[in-house]
């Protein structure tokens, strides 16, 4: 779970306490994700996966969105809408080091925007400000390969579309509050895989997302 780009902008409530609270008797959050199964294997289909080597041992956890290619297909860009309730948890990260945010299409930089490569996507989050994930409760990812690069991309197989962190900001018992929800439907402004062949406006390849009922919880 190391590696996140950003830091979540509330405090813990798990790392809050009283002066008159022994500090030997404040249990830390340890947070744990449930999700539905088996594993999809049908393809094409972005599904959410919890992270390899994420374990229960802290407030945080990350998942990997990962799409399932039909054999032959390209595409240019993606978008997110991934909304959860920031009274219980909260936008830990985008995955990625110090040079960046690694997506399938590429690196992004870590605040959004566009690298100097022509073949650089650019990039646009919601990460902070009045709009920002931990303030409105969605995430909103786009990210799309520019005109100036000529080839589509084209999976070799499975792989992973970005890697997102959440933290627990309190205790959560019940599953539906400690949900990570990723919006499908009709319309512009939700989860889509994007082509765009004639670099015109970017369309909707409909390969559905599936967040597997991804939840939250803690001890």
């Amino acid at each position: 779970t190391s590696g996140l780009v950003i830091a979540a902008t509330a405090a813990l409530l798990g790392a809050c306490h009283s002066g008159n609270v022994p500090e030997s008797d404040i249990v830390p959050v340890v947070a744990s994700v449930t999700m539905d199964l088996p594993e999809p294997t049908s393809s094409p289909l972005a599904y959410f996966k919890q992270a390899a080597g994420d374990i229960a041992t802290d407030d945080l956890v990350t998942f990997d969105l990962v799409l399932l290619p039909l054999g032959g297909m390209q595409y240019r860009g993606f978008t997110l809408d991934v909304q959860f309730d920031p009274g219980k948890v909260q936008l830990a990260g985008l995955g990625g080091g110090q040079l960046g945010i690694p997506t399938a299409l590429g690196l992004c930089p870590p605040g959004g925007g566009t690298g100097s490569d022509p073949c650089d996507p650019g990039c646009a989050f919601n990460l902070t400000g009045s709009n920002g994930a931990n303030t409105i409760g969605h995430l909103f990812v786009g990210v799309q390969l520019k005109s100036a690069c000529l080839s589509s991309h084209i999976p070799a197989g499975p792989e992973t579309l970005i890697t997102i962190g959440f933290r627990a900001a309190a205790r959560i018992s019940i599953m539906q509050e400690g949900r990570i929800q990723l919006v499908t439907g009709p319309g512009n402004g939700d989860c889509e895989i994007l082509d765009n062949n004639t670099f015109g406006t970017p369309t909707d390849l409909g390969i559905p997302f599936d967040d597997r009922n991804a939840a939250i919880v803690t001890n």
